[in-house]
């Protein structure tokens, strides 16, 4: 299963991502963590949630656009930002570099598996984000209202 690193980054007028990114791909992860509890040991099936970097191809050349709304034409606007965004964003990621046949070979793989560097960087985001947790988990101890 391929999954969006964690929501940390928010990107211009993405609503139709953001309803996928943060609705469906959670609702999965959830559906596939559920799974692996229920799996029979003895059949020693092995799952895990790739978490890979943008890869290239060659979608933006396949991809067929309308011409924008004539209120949504303002250069300044972040919708036109975005379509900018659309037609220049040139992924690092080599697909022919992709290590997803190696990840078949690990004996014990980790449930969530982020390749890449720019996956890298993401999940150190959420690291930092855990040892603020650790460290001031504690206040969060009494901030319920009182029964």
């Amino acid at each position: 299963m391929r999954k969006l690193l964690y929501g940390v980054e928010a990107w211009y007028v993405r609503l139709w991502w953001n309803v996928f990114a943060h609705e469906i791909l959670p609702a999965l992860e959830g559906l596939t963590k559920c799974i692996v509890q229920k799996l029979y040991l003895a059949w020693n099936i092995k799952v895990t949630i790739l978490e890979p970097k943008y890869l290239h191809s060659d979608i933006n050349d396949k991809v067929k656009r309308s011409l924008p709304h004539p209120a949504y034409t303002d250069p300044a606007s972040p919708v036109s930002r975005l379509r900018v965004g659309w037609d220049t964003f040139m992924p690092e990621g080599d697909p022919e570099k992709a290590i997803f046949y190696r990840v078949a070979e690990i004996p014990d793989p980790p449930l969530p598996l982020p390749i890449g560097k720019d996956a890298i960087a993401m999940t150190r985001m959420m690291e930092e984000l855990g040892n603020a947790i650790e460290i001031y988990e504690s206040w969060s101890g009494d901030t319920d209202l009182a029964a």
